[in-house]
């Protein structure tokens, strides 16, 4: 089965258009699909600016694609995408904060998807799947139509646990915990 979907907007490098997406019997190497379900994200994370905050949009959209990956694949699959994670993180020297990483940096990729991915999913289990489906569900429905969230816009929803816990994380210059 294949669902072709199109795209209304375009994004950083991204044109308009259609983009396909494969049923899981069409398929059975679930991590080569995670792009798929990450750009498919994308219809709900392209609420911040591509230049200023991108780490909103595609932190969320990599997040969204290891929960779909989750659900659909299970848990096994999931550890698979954390530990592929974990060892670009490990490779990385980055000494550049998610939040300072502008979009043309070589670090970019590791740090607006990898790093944030990773963030969203440790916060799961620090805070719980509740809290944090409700925190990006509360910044996605607040920015979805003017599509000007920013990181600042992002610490004004977090409860003050949750404040302190992703500030630490999106400011640090050090590697991140794994």
């Amino acid at each position: 089965e294949i669902i072709s979907v199109f795209r209304p907007r375009g994004g950083w490098g991204y044109k308009r258009g259609n983009a396909t997406f494969m049923s899981y019997e069409s398929n059975k190497n679930e991590t080569k699909y995670t792009g798929d379900f990450h750009e498919l994200a994308h219809g709900w994370w392209g609420i911040a600016n591509v230049t200023t905050d991108d780490w909103i949009n595609e932190g969320g959209a990599e997040f969204s694609a290891y929960s779909a990956s989750k659900y659909i694949y299970g848990s096994k699959s999931a550890e698979n995408l954390v530990n592929n994670y974990i060892e670009q993180i490990n490779k990385s020297d980055s000494k550049t904060s998610i939040v300072d990483t502008i979009s043309t940096s070589p670090d970019r990729y590791l740090n607006h998807y990898i790093k944030t991915a990773i963030m969203f999913i440790n916060a799961t289990k620090c805070f719980g799947e509740d809290r944090v489906f409700s925190l990006l569900k509360a910044i996605y429905n607040k920015y979805a139509s003017t599509r000007n969230a920013t990181t600042m816009g992002f610490f004004d929803l977090c409860e003050p646990d949750m404040k302190t816990y992703f500030e630490k994380l999106l400011f640090s210059k050090t590697q991140m915990e794994t």
